[in-house]
């Protein structure tokens, strides 16, 4: 039997600017990934159709308009469930990105236990409140700004991730990390 399980850490991006959008098209085959893990976090956005979102032990499926989260070092695959009107993207993203070393108490009490593995943020956001809302904005707004890639781009996307964590945090859309799953 073929290991399906992959280990990626190609990297993402660029080394000064460690973030990359790309189509959910572009990846697996036939509408489906292998699964996978890698240090990088990734966020899935559905832009039309439906799509079978695995990770750990949540099978669930992300409709139109509703993204999922994925920390590092979690095992996660997707699969469309209609190849032919399926379409969304994927924002990969060393968590470094928005180390706060400027500012020690974020820093220390909300970047790395977010993104260190102490929590993970919540799967699946569906936007339902007024808060996932706001979530699924910010991850359509990074997408809109590497498409248009305007002097400073850089800039409003880290600031969108950032939104993204303090939404996570102020709604407390987090639970303590389990580690790795037993299987």
């Amino acid at each position: 039997m073929k290991n399906i399980r992959r280990r990626f850490e190609q990297p993402h991006g660029t080394p000064d600017f460690p973030v990359r959008v790309f189509s959910l098209n572009s990846i697996g085959v036939e509408g489906v990934t292998f699964c996978n893990w890698h240090s990088d976090h990734e966020i899935i956005y559905v832009e039309k159709g439906e799509i079978e979102f695995h990770v750990d032990s949540l099978h669930t499926t992300l409709y139109e308009g509703q993204c999922a989260i994925v920390d590092g070092e979690r095992i996660h695959h997707l699969r469309y469930k209609n190849r032919s009107i399926g379409l969304g993207y994927i924002i990969w993203f060393d968590p470094g990105i928005v180390n706060l070393s400027g500012s020690e108490r974020c820093q220390k009490q909300y970047i790395s236990p977010l993104l260190g593995g102490k929590y993970q943020i919540q799967e699946v956001f569906t936007g339902a409140t007024e808060a996932e809302q706001r979530i699924i904005n910010s991850v359509t707004s990074i997408h809109d700004l590497f498409a248009e890639q305007t002097p400073g781009f850089e800039l409003k996307v880290v600031a969108e991730l950032l939104s993204i964590l303090y939404e996570a945090v102020a709604n407390h859309y987090y639970h303590p990390s389990l580690g790795m799953p037993a299987t």
